[in-house]
């Protein structure tokens, strides 16, 4: 009797683990009109919203690499940086030059993959980054769009 006792605290133990195993991220926009939510646990979701309505429900984006050291999406590190550059474009555009500026959020993942998010005043953007010294293949790289209504 004591050891069912004990296997059910276990497994509701680690129901609740899992739970709180989530990490939520939230970055706004230099004038905090876009809000960009990810949603890190076993998988990792995004969603956009635009002056508060939603432009894109949660969403599932996902990289695998043959080189992953471990499966999963831990977070092991993050740094939030705000960006305000004057970059000039190789082949001039309807200006000589552009205005970046946004806010970026960077997350280090155990498996040697980072993600970097960027928030934008009309938009967001984000990239994968590997600390792979050797050689690697992209066995797959997956992005949803859920657009609301």
């Amino acid at each position: 009797m004591k050891k069912s006792v004990y296997l059910i605290a276990l497994m509701l133990g680690s129901l609740g683990y899992q739970a709180f195993a989530q990490k939520d991220f939230t970055l706004l926009s230099p004038d905090k009109s876009v809000k960009f939510i990810l949603e890190v646990a076993d998988s990792i979701n995004y969603s956009v919203a635009v002056d508060n309505k939603g432009v894109v429900g949660k969403s599932k984006i996902s990289f695998t690499t043959d080189a992953s050291r471990k499966a999963g999406w831990k977070v092991v590190g993050t740094k939030r940086t705000f960006i305000n550059e004057l970059l000039t474009p190789v082949v001039r555009q309807k200006s000589k030059s552009i205005q970046d500026r946004c806010n970026q959020l960077h997350l280090d993942f155990s498996n040697g993959l980072s993600l970097e998010c960027r928030a934008y005043n009309n938009g967001v953007a984000w990239r994968w980054i590997t600390s792979y010294k050797k050689e690697y293949k992209v066995l797959d790289e997956k992005v949803g769009f859920s657009f609301d209504k």
